[in-house]
């Protein structure tokens, strides 16, 4: 509930009048945490976990219950007894008993001493920690798909400023190419090319429109945000990419296991099958079991009949043992079955760790290209812009062809492109590597 109200705080003063809401990324992933489906689904996880420790607890609570029992013969039951007159003659039918009989009392029952159920409480808090594990791995992924759906509309936004841009400067130079046309001093086929720059730039502008809001519906749906509510991202991919350019990152330390919630779940996983080894073993030992009752039964012929003392009291206190001898092999089966999982547990956690080592390794690798690979296509598109604007001033003074013209445009639009691409990529990798690491 604290968490909840933290949420609301970061994201209620962000709201519009319209019901717009104004997100950064960090304040999208606090969303996430609350209302992602994945994300509820873990906490009812935990929820049933808890219930199931209480359901086990009560195996070793005493139970106490209360019986009521009435009976109204209509016959009597007869049994046959010997005549005490002569023993060796027949046997006389005789009728003992009243023809009401009521029975109330309590019956306790308790565990004295089970090791099993010891062992098995032990590995049921345990696997309640599992799922609380479990949830920290769904909330670490969650974070990382947050932080991609997010860069994926910033992307696109992004292109969608580039073709803006792009579609500005045109239409100027479609004026000023209009304007030499009419007064003899540029062509018509020069005109049209700029009409047909103009057309496809529109084109992708739309393709670029309906790409964010794509982009936005699969944000909204992983955050578990209503698709049909408008949202609107704060950060801005730029800053971001500007950050990433001067932020210290980790290419040639060691990697920590335990920084990754993947890893605490394997290990608290392989002490867990270990624990239920030691569960199906305790079945071995004796256990032991209280039981005490108390009872009061009435025996009258006339049940409301107050002038008749019938009620006659009776009590037992007792103590049982049970001590498992043969029990066909089943119980050697469980144990061998606990055994084998507990050792998968183990396979699966230096899995873990080389599988680890091989992601971080990966990651470095690529974030190390796409570093590169950023640099290299910033200083391509610093230069196609540079061919484009000389381009324009010799088209302009009319020393340069529309045909130049055009191969220099696409060549920026090429390069803007491949920039655009290469950043994100930038901020791709860079996430991966932080996930590798454990560090989301």
């Amino acid at each position: 509930m604290i968490k909840y109200f933290i949420t609301l705080l970061l994201v209620l003063p962000t709201v519009f009048a319209q019901a717009q809401w104004q997100l950064s990324l960090e304040q999208t992933i606090a969303y996430a945490m609350e209302n992602a489906a994945n994300i509820k689904l873990e906490k009812k996880d935990i929820e049933d976990a808890e219930s199931q420790i209480l359901e086990f607890k009560s195996i070793g609570i005493p139970k106490l219950d209360a019986n009521v029992d009435y009976a109204y013969f209509l016959a009597l039951p007869t049994i046959q007894i010997p005549d005490f007159n002569d023993p060796s003659g027949p046997t006389i039918p005789a009728q003992f008993g009243t023809d009401n009989r009521l029975d109330a009392g309590f019956y306790l029952d308790m565990m004295l001493f089970d090791f099993s159920w010891i062992q098995g409480l032990r590995a049921q808090k345990m696997f309640r920690e599992l799922v609380v594990k479990e949830l920290d791995v769904t909330e670490y992924q969650t974070r990382s798909t947050i932080t991609r759906a997010y860069m994926a509309v910033l992307i696109m936004e992004r292109t969608n400023e580039l073709i803006d841009n792009n579609i500005s400067n045109i239409e100027k130079l479609h004026r000023e190419t209009e304007a030499l046309y009419e007064t003899g001093f540029a062509e018509k086929l020069d005109v049209d090319r700029l009409v047909f720059s103009l057309s496809n730039l529109n084109v992708e502008k739309e393709r670029a429109l309906r790409a964010i809001d794509m982009s936005e519906n699969l944000l909204k749906f992983q955050m578990g945000f209503p698709v049909i509510e408008e949202i609107e991202l704060t950060d801005e991919f730029d800053i971001i990419a500007d950050q990433l350019s001067v932020e210290s990152i980790d290419l040639t330390g060691g990697v920590d296991y335990q920084a990754r919630p993947e890893y605490r779940a394997l290990t608290l996983l392989e002490e867990l099958n270990e624990t239920n080894v030691k569960v199906v073993k305790a079945g071995y030992m004796p256990s032991f079991r209280g039981h005490a009752s108390y009872a009061q039964t009435l025996q009258r012929d006339e049940l409301f009949d107050a002038n008749s003392s019938s009620w006659f009291p009776s009590s037992v206190l007792g103590v049982s043992m049970n001590l498992p001898i043969f029990d066909g092999l089943e119980r050697k089966a469980k144990i061998q079955r606990a055994t084998i999982n507990s050792e998968k547990a183990s396979i699966r956690r230096l899995d873990f760790e080389n599988a680890m080592e091989m992601e971080v390794r990966n990651a470095r690798i690529a974030y190390i290209n796409a570093r590169d690979a950023s640099v290299s296509r910033s200083d391509a598109m610093d230069l196609a812009q540079s061919i484009y604007d000389v381009t324009q001033i010799k088209y302009r003074e009319g020393v340069g062809s529309s045909v130049e013209l055009t191969q220099a445009e696409s060549e920026l639009y090429t390069a803007q492109t491949n920039y655009i691409n290469a950043l994100y990529e930038l901020i791709v990798t860079k996430t991966d590597l932080d996930i590798a690491l454990g560090k989301m």
